[in-house]
């Protein structure tokens, strides 16, 4: 299968893997502390979520979520990017999975080809 390379605006790195909304929450475990936050997209190689709370570009989080269908994802992730994206002081964060098992793959992938013609 051959890898989408997308540049991303303005943000200095290029994205391997298609992405799709993904709205639900996720919970993330970063330096002692977990805190359930939105998750906004999901794709093979990482996701993005919101957070008030500050989290460092290259430190390392657990992140939680189930993905529509109920199935359950536990992966350690790296801070690849941060963008504040309102006055509150809320960010999104960007994150590259480190561990994710081939059925986490497999269920992610599956989702994304699940795009409804909507979000096409």
């Amino acid at each position: 299968m051959k890898e989408q390379t997308t540049q991303a605006k303005g943000a200095g790195f290029i994205r391997r893997f298609p992405r799709r909304k993904l709205t639900t929450v996720v919970g993330v475990l970063s330096r002692g502390k977990y805190n359930i936050v939105p998750c906004l997209e999901i794709g093979e190689g990482g996701l993005q979520f919101q957070a008030s709370e500050k989290h460092l570009k290259g430190g390392l989080v657990v992140a939680n979520l189930f993905l529509p269908k109920a199935h359950f994802l536990a992966v350690t992730a790296e801070i690849i990017y941060a963008v504040q994206t309102d006055s509150s002081g809320r960010s999104c964060y960007g994150v590259r999975f480190k561990n994710l098992s081939f059925e986490s793959k497999r269920h992610i992938r599956d989702y994304i080809a699940e795009k409804s013609a909507a979000e096409a």
